[in-house]
Parts: structure tokens; C-alpha cells; sequence
């Protein structure tokens, strides 16, 4: 349940900064079928599984994503799980296909974050180092 309001959470943002995502409707022949303020429609999710591999010598203890510059943090992905140094989970995700670009906190187990990003749309895997 919480990686779904993760998810919720990022392809709501994801939406919201898409590029069109608020221009204008480009105008028909038609003019009266022509409209100036409808929002582009956006694409439909894809759904991701993202694995993500601990090469740390620390126990990743929460994995969190936002949209890049956005300063909100969705829910843990590892949904109160945690990675073990050398292993890995696996997460399903949706990304919009024009707003792949997550950005990455990873908290550990001695307290220390720290941050990255990936390309959902490019890339199915983070190596936490």
C-alpha cells in the first residue's frame, strides 16, 4: 500500500511537470471546434520494475524518489523492507513516458543519505555505492 501512494505521489508530480502539460491545444480547421485552454492529454503510465543494487558496506534502510527539483519525497519504496550490503530488490514503478527522470535519497543504517537519479525510461537499475 505504500509503494502504491509512492507511486501515486510521483506520477501525480510527473504529470504536473511533464513538458505540455499545461499549453494550449493547437487550433483545427474548424474554428469553432478550436479550443485555446485544454490541457494536452498526457500519455499513459509504463509501468517499471527497478531493481536496486546495494554495493555499500551499509544496510540501505529507505529508498525514496521524487520528481527531479520538486523537494517532495514520496513513501519508501522498500515498503519497511531493507537491502542487505551485496543484494538487491526489485520495485515496480510507473514513470509517464515524457517524465522518465526520477530523482533518488537513499537513507542507510548509520544515519547518513545519500542521492542520485535515473532515467526510469533508459534505465531498470541503481547501484547505491
Amino acid at each position: 500500500m505504500t509503494t502504491q501512494l509512492n507511486l501515486a505521489l510521483v506520477l501525480m508530480l510527473a504529470v504536473l511537470a511533464a513538458p505540455g502539460f499545461a499549453q494550449e491545444q493547437a487550433a483545427t480547421d474548424d474554428p469553432a471546434a478550436a479550443t485555446t485552454d485544454t490541457a494536452a492529454e498526457p500519455a499513459p503510465p509504463i509501468d517499471v520494475l527497478f531493481t536496486i543494487q546495494n554495493n555499500s558496506g551499509v544496510m540501505l534502510m529507505d529508498f525514496l524518489t521524487s520528481v527531479p527539483d520538486s523537494g517532495i519525497w514520496g513513501a519508501d519504496m522498500l515498503g519497511g523492507g531493507v537491502v542487505s550490503p551485496g543484494s538487491n530488490a526489485t520495485v515496480r514503478t510507473s514513470v509517464l513516458p515524457d517524465a522518465c527522470e526520477v530523482s533518488l535519497r537513499m537513507v542507510m543504517a548509520d544515519g547518513s543519505e545519500r542521492e542520485g537519479a535515473v532515467d526510469l525510461c533508459l534505465q531498470d537499475f541503481y547501484v547505491v555505492e
